[in-house]
C-alpha cells in the first residue's frame, strides 16, 4: 500500500475544498444582500420623510417630472439654503458676543478684585492708625463742665445706698 494519494483523491479533497469555498461565499453574499435589503428600506423610509422636494428632484432626475416642480423645487432649495445660511451667521454673531460678555465679566472681576484689595489696604491702615492714636487715660478722666456735677452726686448717693 501507497501512502501517497492518488490522483482521484486529489481531485475529491480539492472538490470539496471549492464546495466549502463556494458555500462560504454565497452566505457572504446573501448577508450582503440582506444588509443592502435594509440599506434600500432605510433609504426609502427618509426618501419619503423628505417629501415633495425630493420627488421632484428624483422625478427631474429620472426624466418625469415638468420644469415647474423642478423650478419649484429648486427655488425651495434656495430659500432653505438662505435660511440655513442667516441661522448660521446669527450662531456666529451669537458666540462672538457671548466671547465678549465673558471678557467684559472677567474685567469686571478684575476690577472688583483690585477694589477689593484697595479696600483692604485702607481697612489695615485705618485700624493701625486707630491703634496708634488710642485717648490716653487724661481724655477719659477729663469731664464735661455739665456731667461733672451729676456723676459727683450720683457716686455719692450710689455709695451710700
Amino acid at each position: 500500500m501507497s501512502t501517497k494519494p492518488t490522483s482521484e483523491q486529489l481531485q475529491a479533497k480539492q472538490l470539496s475544498q471549492l464546495h466549502t469555498q463556494l458555500l462560504a461565499d454565497i452566505e457572504a453574499l446573501q448577508e450582503k444582500e440582506a444588509s443592502l435589503k435594509a440599506y434600500e428600506t432605510r433609504l426609502r423610509s427618509l426618501v419619503d420623510r423628505t417629501g415633495p422636494v425630493a420627488s421632484a428632484f428624483q422625478g427631474a432626475v429620472a426624466g418625469e417630472s415638468s420644469p415647474g416642480d423642478l423650478a419649484a423645487a429648486w427655488d425651495k432649495f434656495h430659500r432653505t439654503q438662505a435660511l440655513f445660511g442667516a441661522e448660521r451667521r446669527a450662531f456666529t454673531d451669537e458666540r462672538m458676543l457671548f466671547r465678549e460678555q465673558a471678557t467684559a465679566l472677567k474685567q469686571r472681576e478684575e476690577a472688583v478684585a483690585r477694589r477689593e484689595a484697595w479696600v483692604e489696604r485702607c481697612e489695615k491702615e485705618i485700624a493701625a492708625l486707630a491703634a496708634a492714636t488710642t485717648p490716653g487715660p487724661s481724655l477719659v478722666s477729663r469731664r464735661s463742665l455739665t456731667t461733672a456735677p451729676f456723676l459727683t452726686v450720683k457716686q455719692l448717693f450710689g455709695r451710700g445706698n
